[in-house]
């Protein structure tokens, strides 16, 4: 009975421990795992916790054991400075300006023209040239065959040289060029009428230099085992013609300023008087006029010299003498 008193009263002492909430809450202290020491503020400081990850913090320190890792991010590029590297360059600044001169074109070559293809034509279709044999080349020439050209456009002189002792082939020669340029201006249509041509005498010159630095076109060829040289030189103005009477005495006139004071003159020139309607001598064939008498002429009003109707080729002759013999001078002057 004893031992049953005891039993019973001990298991009644233990249901009263049980039901004691402060013996409870301590027995449940002891038996858990001793807590960690809490940290100072100076602890706290010195460590380098991290402030930027998922959770909740307790003193600075991530509770959330499933945050993502930390990821850094990229710096954001500077815009204006990427604009800057893409217009100048790695250095982002921009290069002082230099002025840098134009390369010089080589001149575009013009394309031949209409009385360029047919004085090419012509003279291909009339020459006899020898494959085999080795013509002669052009030296200093003093006789040059002219054609001049009547035209609103082109105006100027086409020259031909072949160089031949016999008088008679040169005629030749001159009249057979004539009929096949004339041939060629008709069938192209050429914008300009070809007269006959004639002979005329410069100051010795080699034609093909001449030619090249003068001339709008200009080519060789070869006649019978000899060289032949072409050239076209235009003129500014319409070729010079004297003027057909307008009176009753049947004088032509011709400008005073159109009469070279550098060649002679080939015809009888004279000076009309208006007073009395007669004309007087003023130079004969062969003579100069002399600068300071076509001076003295422009200042008394005396605009015309006056030819009778013989000297008419003279005259056309005189022109393109003095036109091409100037080219001649300034030519040998400047080389």
């Amino acid at each position: 009975r004893h031992e049953v008193e005891a039993c019973a009263s001990g298991s009644k002492g233990s249901k009263r421990n049980t039901e004691d909430p402060e013996a409870a809450a301590l027995a449940e202290i002891l038996s858990m795992e001793p807590a960690k020491p809490r940290r100072t503020l100076k602890q706290l400081e010195g460590e380098k916790l991290e402030r930027d990850t998922s959770g909740n913090m307790l003193f600075g320190e991530a509770v959330d054991t499933k945050r993502q890792p930390h990821v850094t991010l990229a710096p954001t590029p500077d815009l204006v400075a990427e604009v800057k590297k893409s217009l100048f360059g790695e250095s982002g600044v921009e290069a002082p300006v230099v002025e840098t001169k134009p390369v010089a074109e080589a001149p575009a070559k013009k394309p031949a023209s209409v009385m360029q293809k047919a004085v090419e034509g012509a003279m291909f279709r009339f020459c006899q040239t020898t494959h085999d044999v080795e013509p002669e080349k052009l030296q200093e020439v003093t006789h040059v065959g002219v054609y001049p050209v009547e035209s609103a456009t082109q105006p100027g002189y086409l020259v031909v040289v072949w160089q031949s002792a016999e008088k008679c082939a040169r005629e030749e020669f001159l009249r057979g060029c004539e009929f096949a340029l004339q041939s060629a201006f008709t069938a192209m249509n050429v914008n300009g009428r070809l007269e006959s041509g004639f002979w005329v005498q410069l100051p010795p010159v080699f034609f093909t230099q001449w030619a090249e630095q003068n001339a709008v076109f200009n080519f060789t060829g070869a006649h019978q085992k000899r060289e032949v040289g072409i050239a076209f030189f235009q003129t500014e103005e319409p070729l010079p013609k004297p003027m057909p009477p307008k009176e009753e005495h049947g004088m032509y006139s011709i400008k005073v300023e159109q009469i070279s004071t550098e060649f002679p003159v080939t015809f009888k020139t004279f000076i009309h008087l208006i007073n009395n309607n007669r004309f007087f001598l003023y130079l004969r064939n062969g003579r100069f006029l002399q600068p300071e008498q076509k001076e003295r002429l422009q200042k008394n009003h005396l605009k015309s010299l006056y030819m009778k109707r013989v000297d008419l080729e003279n005259v056309r002759q005189y022109m393109a003498t003095t036109y091409l013999g100037g080219l001649v001078k300034r030519f040998k002057k400047s080389a």
